[in-house]
């Protein structure tokens, strides 16, 4: 936990919480410390969640794609949707620059540019990130996306440590390192590491209701 003193504190939930309640990355809670561990009295109410991955209050979605593993626009599409219907902004991040992504950030450019914002920067070179860090002032920034998109190697870019990255597999599929959320101090925000995927329920949006939270449609509603 982060508190308001600019100390982190590690902290547990109490007996019924434990049972019922459920704390996302994200939460802001009342707690308080003594002993080892400090205990967490309540959870505030969220603006707004995500349940892939497990967030909240979350103020800016990065939807992190790169030249290789090929982007999965379909998953792309689910997560604006998601972010759409939650009030958060989404924006796409093409990674991996320095692979020959011209034809990649065109087509993303197309698909989404009009609406959204869209980034192309190199983790591993380090070349754009000052583009991640201006959306950072005084926000919560969730990174997500397919394995292998190089979400790690951005975490070790922004935040000057180490951690291990994974790579393709021999059908240039993403091996997944990252095993839990978590969340960095970075600049004048906060970002969040999550684990990658391949699959994406819309859960709690109605097939009919899909135009709604797509920009694209808009010119079509009465």
């Amino acid at each position: 936990m982060y508190g308001e003193d600019g100390v982190t504190y590690v902290c547990r939930l109490r007996g019924k919480q434990r049972l019922f309640g459920e704390v996302f990355v994200g939460d802001r809670v009342e707690f308080t410390t003594g002993g080892k561990y400090g205990n967490i009295e309540r959870v505030e109410e969220r603006k707004n969640s995500l349940t892939r991955p497990y967030v909240a209050n979350i103020d800016v979605a990065l939807i992190v794609v790169s030249p290789l593993p090929e982007p999965d626009l379909v998953l792309v599409d689910k997560l604006v949707a998601s972010c759409v219907k939650m009030d958060i902004d989404p924006v796409i991040c093409l990674n991996k620059e320095d692979m020959g992504s011209d034809e990649v950030l065109s087509l993303l450019n197309s698909e989404y540019g009009e609406y959204f914002k869209v980034l192309s920067i190199s983790a591993e070179k380090g070349t754009g990130l000052q583009k991640i860090l201006s959306l950072m002032e005084g926000k919560t920034v969730c990174m997500c996306g397919q394995s292998a998109v190089g979400k790690t190697t951005l975490v070790n870019a922004l935040t000057g440590r180490a951690f291990e990255t994974g790579g393709l597999s021999k059908i240039n599929r993403g091996r997944n390192t990252t095993r839990h959320i978590e969340t960095y101090k970075v600049g004048g925000g906060f970002l969040i590491d999550t684990c990658g995927f391949s699959l994406l329920e819309l859960e709690g949006i109605d097939y009919r209701e899909l135009a709604l939270y797509y920009p694209d449609f808009d010119l079509y509603r009465e």
